[in-house]
């Protein structure tokens, strides 16, 4: 859903298409779906906004449990999305700053490939509000803002569980650049696509509540050598074996 038409929705949908079983809706102006039911995952981009608060629509996606994707740029209403209180506050501010993403290197949610991520750092900024940045210890920072190559501890995209439901925030207008780079220095847009596909499979994946599995034989012989395989999967349900297990 959208404020208006832009090209930022159009580069998401583009990698959207290409994974199976997945469809997506483009809505802009005050075009609101009857029911929200249908739907795994809601993407606001720039909503609230400036000219168009929303209420109505955020107390309906409030009352929902469905996982919401908040693009924030400079249209963004900040004092509203603050009021929400859904995982991470913005100092509000008329301003902008173009921004660069950090990656971090132990984000727990999903896993992102060293290629992607070191494409999408040279890629051209995003334009994000000028302001601090507050986040609630239940959100996990996937990448934090680079401003004119200095190094800051402000969010630039976090994701994570708030009161049960799943939230992502990317913090910058412009990713539509970053699928035209991807293409420019690769010849290919690999690295937008997995970077757009892994936000949108871990947010829209039902909350799996079994990420540890192991399995043995119910029955065995006393002499027989017993044989136990485990398997490790991260909240993206990827299978992943960093971690110990005493």
């Amino acid at each position: 859903l959208s404020d208006g038409p832009h090209p930022d929705l159009g580069a998401i949908r583009n990698s959207v298409s290409e994974l199976q079983n997945y469809e997506i809706k483009l809505l802009a102006g005050n075009s609101v779906p009857d029911s929200l039911s249908t739907y795994s995952l809601i993407v606001l981009n720039q909503l609230p906004s400036i000219k168009n608060a929303a209420s109505s629509l955020l107390t309906q996606i409030k009352a929902s449990r469905i996982p919401v994707l908040f693009l924030i740029g400079p249209n963004s209403l900040l004092e509203q999305l603050n009021s929400m209180d859904l995982g991470l506050k913005i100092s509000a501010s008329k301003n902008t700053e173009e921004v660069q993403a950090l990656f971090e290197n132990n984000f727990p949610l999903f896993v992102l490939s060293e290629s992607a991520k070191e494409t999408l750092a040279m890629a051209p900024p995003l334009v994000a509000p000028f302001g601090s940045t507050e986040l609630s210890p239940l959100m996990q920072n996937l990448a934090k803002q680079s401003i004119r190559n200095i190094q800051t501890n402000k969010t630039l995209m976090a994701f994570g569980t708030d009161k049960g439901r799943k939230f992502g925030f990317i913090l910058g207008e412009g990713l539509w650049r970053w699928r035209l780079y991807d293409y420019q220095a690769n010849g290919n847009h690999e690295a937008f696509n997995e970077f757009v596909q892994k936000i949108i499979q871990y947010l829209a994946l039902k909350q799996n509540e079994d990420n540890f599995n192991v399995c043995y034989p119910a029955l065995f012989q006393e002499t027989d050598q017993i044989g136990l395989i485990a398997e490790l999967y991260n909240d993206s349900y990827e299978l992943i074996n960093t971690p110990d297990v005493n």
